[in-house]
């Protein structure tokens, strides 16, 4: 859909679509949508960036780990995340072929890296700066 309300070559009716034209209000079924009477069109909410498509509406961006019911929302913070079905719930987790990284300093930052995750840890932690305190070295006694 673009900006001008079009979906497919037909004009939409005002308000019914994020994206479409609006004068006051949009299409209530519209999850966090509203017309911007700057812009004349049913936009996202400040706190629901994710646009779900024209007839859904938007989201909240979620973080890996946290409980999701959109792709879309977990690759909004993570291109290489996805909503993945975890026992009842679903989850943002890493895509196939990435593991999830943590960075702790200045800020605690958890993201998708490509490649297999080392072998002896499901979390890998690197630190700024690094301390000499790997969770992962084995320590091997002399003979």
């Amino acid at each position: 859909m673009s900006r001008n309300g079009r979906i497919e070559g037909q004009i939409t009716a005002k308000g019914q679509y994020l994206g479409s034209p609006c004068d006051v209000s949009c299409n209530p079924e519209l999850q966090h949508v509203f017309c911007d009477t700057v812009t004349g069109f049913c936009e996202c909410e400040k706190f629901y960036p994710v646009r779900l498509g024209p007839t859904k509406g938007c989201a909240k961006p979620k973080r890996l780990g946290e409980q999701c019911f959109y792709r879309a929302t977990c690759t909004f913070t993570d291109q290489h995340s996805t909503c993945t079905q975890v026992q009842h719930n679903a989850v943002c987790d890493c895509e196939e072929g990435y593991h999830r990284v943590a960075l702790s300093r200045p800020n605690k930052k958890v993201f998708c890296a490509e490649g297999t995750p080392p072998t002896c840890c499901q979390l890998l932690l690197i630190e700024t700066p690094p301390r000499v305190q790997p969770a992962c070295v084995k320590y091997l006694g002399t003979e």
